[in-house]
């Protein structure tokens, strides 16, 4: 029995199917087991993936159509221009292109990236290309092309290279017309022979004769929608045989062609200044057409074009003012304290009427030329090619012209590099207010009187030496002997050579550390010592009555101390920003009629939302007010203004003499107007005199704020904020910020250059002028500025000049 039991155990333990699973066994039954789970979920990501593809594929639209721009429609996709509320497709700045796009320098460009978007990995570009409808605020060879390509995909497929070439030519009027050309840069638009680049420039300039032939002039907006209907049914056969069309495009061909083999040859035509990214190109006569001339700047971002008899045009490239994603690019520089020099160059040369004018840096495409202010230019001839337009003669000789633009760019530009993808305008406002243009000017003026610019003269002279010789002083080509030590000849060779012109141009003239990649040091009164700077800067300074860096200190204001019992105003609810204190303190400050009375919180940040235009409507018809503001950080300041109108968007300043700036923390200070002295003449605020938001600056005199941006592109904060061209020297770094007049004031002396109080867009609210604003906030009260500002005699109020908002608050007195 003993010996059966024991079998029968045996038989028990040694059965591998009744036996437990040891722990080696179990750990691949759980691999198999996750494995297998895994397997699931994948076959079922994949059916998933199956069955959104074939959704996509039914529901994808088949039908595109173009139709009229509309600021209030929301389900059509707007292409190479802005819009409020729908999506884009634009190579323009700060627009809402879908994530994921792969960049290109054009709008067509980015429109046949987001068309070749599947509906495998969808994303928004596949998305936002469902859109049955498209739209554009233009006419022009790259709107066009954008709205053709996105409703004939499939054919713009197949012609992708020559369509990217031809919106390339349309905007940056650069067509690859060489070999050479097309080695180095075809890659950009997928350009590999040159026959490609011919077959681009033939089918852009039919559409430029015949939209010239047939519709108004290029660049106006009232017949675009004709335009739209009259090309776009055409293209597709003109596209598959520009032969078929030969006569009505070969005119304008012929001329492109002929006029780039004319740059093209010894002696050499084009001389280039990488450094500054610079291109000098000489002609005989403006006979040459704009694809011509620019096709030889291909990779430069600002054209100095020469003709004979001391004929000039300055102009930054359209590279510029929208987002060129193909190869780094320098920022664009406003050009007028280069004007004012050049006016001051020509005095009593030129007539009184011609001027060296430009428009602002915001514009398009700015050109500094003479003008003649008696026959102002169409926008037609300033857009249009040079033979369009009269060139007038200058009294400057050539090198010392390509000298001065090389000395002013590197002056500008100093410690910075050219950046991929351009830069915003937010870093071109900052750096173009933080340029101390008044040094360069005086050294550059200084050393132009005393003769040391004169390419014929060698033996530059003193100004004392002139006068003792019965010479005018300041006559640029009256001569005296010998030259003081340490003066120095021109130098007309490219910056690219070595030669540095002895224009002021110190390379160590500014404070700061090294600048990132994007803007470098603010150098906004941050000049360093005279004692770094040349002799010639130094007597200028001097000459100026200037200190350090030639800058006045800013005044330091009227304190403001609490008022005690008397001045109790009484708050609708309590504020998020100001102590009680504080309160006391601005009761004591605004006018004593005031200073007893409710205050009514009419917006707060931390109760409505960050909103400018909620702001506008709660503050629409109410005054006067108190607009307060908190930077954000540890080391914000808090600060403010007092606005005696209603906060109105428009495109003047407005506003009385009663509006004051001040600052809460770190310490209280009011910052009152300004008020001219007695003989400057007089005036109203309402606008200062202003002609409006968008007229062209003259570096010479009078004119006003820039033109708007074409194609729906956004002005910049600060563009807005008119100054004089000629500051006093005091408000000369702020003066540079801007740069433009409003249309009643000639000169720092006249009052209305004072009378710059409030000013409201739908782009930002400001308060002061003449030159830069004391406050400034954007669009969506997150971001805002504070500089200098001689309307108020104030000092930069924000421990940044441009600064986070971290809380903003309105009340009504």
């Amino acid at each position: 029995m003993n010996a059966t039991g024991e079998a029968g155990t045996a038989l028990l333990t040694d059965n591998p199917i009744l036996q437990a699973p040891s722990p080696t066994d179990v750990l691949p039954i759980q691999v198999q087991l996750v494995g297998l789970v895994a397997l699931g979920v994948c076959a079922l990501a994949f059916v998933t993936q199956i069955s959104l593809f074939v959704v996509r594929i039914v529901r994808a639209t088949s039908i595109f159509n173009y139709v009229t721009f509309c600021h209030d429609s929301k389900e059509i996709l707007i292409v190479d221009c802005t819009h409020p509320h729908a999506k884009t497709l634009s190579h323009h700045k700060n627009v809402r292109n879908p994530k994921g796009l792969r960049a290109a320098d054009t709008s067509t460009g980015l429109v046949l990236n987001a068309v070749k978007a599947g509906p495998w990995s969808a994303g928004q570009p596949y998305e936002w290309c469902q859109l049955p409808r498209v739209s554009t605020n233009h006419f022009d060879v790259d709107s066009f092309l954008s709205a053709w390509c996105y409703i004939n995909r499939s054919l713009a497929l197949q012609h992708e290279s020559v369509l990217r070439h031809m919106a390339r030519i349309g905007d940056f009027r650069e067509a690859f017309l060489s070999p050479e050309l097309v080695s180095t840069h075809g890659a950009e638009d997928g350009i590999v022979n040159v026959r490609d680049a011919f077959t681009a420039l033939k089918l852009v300039c039919w559409l430029n004769s015949v939209e010239r032939n047939r519709f108004s002039a290029p660049y106006e907006a009232k017949d675009c929608d004709a335009k739209f209907a009259f090309f776009l049914p055409r293209f597709a056969a003109v596209l598959a045989n520009p032969e078929s069309v030969w006569q009505e495009w070969q005119d304008e061909y012929k001329e492109v062609v002929s006029g780039f083999d004319v740059l093209t040859g010894e002696p050499p035509s084009v001389e280039r200044h990488t450094s500054v990214g610079l291109a000098v190109l000489r002609a005989p006569e403006p006979s040459l057409h704009y694809y011509a001339l620019f096709s030889h700047t291909v990779g430069y971002d600002t054209v100095l074009t020469m003709y004979d008899g001391q004929r000039y045009e300055l102009e930054s490239k359209y590279t510029q003012f929208v987002t060129t994603a193909s190869r780094p690019v320098w920022p664009r520089i406003d050009m007028a304290p280069l004007a004012r020099v050049l006016n001051r160059m020509d005095a009593g040369v030129l007539d009184p009427q011609f001027q060296w004018s430009t428009s602002r840096f915001t514009d398009t495409g700015p050109v500094l030329r003479i003008e003649d202010t008696a026959r102002p230019l169409s926008k037609a001839q300033r857009y249009g090619h040079p033979y369009a337009r009269p060139l007038h003669a200058s009294a400057v000789p050539p090198p010392v012209v390509v000298a001065l633009v090389v000395s002013f760019l590197e002056y500008g530009m100093q410690g910075l590099k050219p950046k991929r993808g351009g830069w915003s305008w937010d870093e071109l406002q900052s750096l173009n207010a933080g340029i101390p243009w008044q040094t360069w000017e005086d050294t550059v003026l200084a050393q132009w009187h005393r003769g040391e610019l004169d390419p014929s003269n060698p033996t530059p002279h003193h100004p004392a030496a002139a006068a003792t010789n019965g010479q005018h002083p300041h006559h640029p080509h009256h001569h005296a002997a010998p030259p003081p030590p340490g003066s120095h000849h021109l130098s007309s060779q490219p910056s690219s050579g070595g030669a540095l012109p002895p224009l002021y141009s110190p390379s160590g003239s500014f404070s700061g550390g090294a600048g990132g990649p994007g803007l470098g040091p603010s150098r906004q009164g941050s000049l360093s010592a005279t004692s770094s700077l040349g002799p010639a800067a130094v007597a200028a300074i001097a000459a100026a009555g200037g200190g350090a860096g030639g800058l006045a200190l800013p005044r330091v204001g009227a304190a403001m101390t609490s008022g005690g019992e008397f001045w109790e105003p009484v708050l609708s609810e309590p504020s998020a920003i100001m102590s009680m204190d504080d309160v006391r303190a601005l009761a004591a400050a605004v006018p004593a009629r005031l200073a007893q009375s409710k205050w009514q919180l009419l917006y707060g940040s931390s109760r409505d939302g960050i909103s400018l235009r909620t702001l506008y409507r709660k503050a629409a018809g109410r005054a006067p007010t108190l607009l307060i503001v908190r930077e954000a950080g540890g080391m914000g300041h808090i600060f403010g203004a007092f606005a005696a109108e209603a906060w109105k968007p428009g495109p003047r300043f407005y506003g009385t003499g009663e509006t004051f700036v001040f600052m809460l923390q770190p310490h209280r200070a009011k910052y009152a107007w300004q008020r001219p002295r007695q003989g400057t003449g007089g005036g109203a605020a309402m606008g200062g005199g202003a002609t409006g938001m968008f007229t062209r600056v003259s570096g010479g005199g009078g004119g006003g704020a820039p033109n708007p941006p074409v194609g729906g592109g956004a002005v910049p904060p600060l563009a807005a904020a008119a100054a004089p061209n000629h500051m006093p020297p005091a408000a000369a770094a702020a003066a540079a910020a801007v740069g433009g007049a409003s249309g009643g004031a000639t000169g720092a002396g006249s009052s209305s250059s004072m009378d710059f109080f409030q000013f409201s867009t739908h782009d930002g609210l400001g308060v002061g002028g003449q030159g830069a604003f004391a406050l400034w906030l954007d669009n969506e009260l997150v971001e805002g500025a504070s500089y200098a500002c001689d309307t108020f005699g104030s000092p930069q109020l924000s421990a940044r000049e441009e600064f986070k908002v971290a809380a903003v608050e309105l009340w009504q007195l």
